[in-house]
């Protein structure tokens, strides 16, 4: 199945502004995710 070019764009600008959201959480949370058991720390 095709997908327009135009509607994959947009999925990708979505994706990266979350991957973003991800990156800035990471970094304001990093204490915390620090302070995660070593067993949940990749999930955290």
């Amino acid at each position: 199945m095709l997908f327009p070019k135009d509607k994959l764009q947009e999925i990708v600008v979505a994706l990266n502004s979350i991957i973003e959201k991800m990156y800035e959480f990471e970094t304001k949370y990093k204490s915390q995710i620090n302070q995660v058991h070593p067993n949940y720390f990749h999930s955290a």
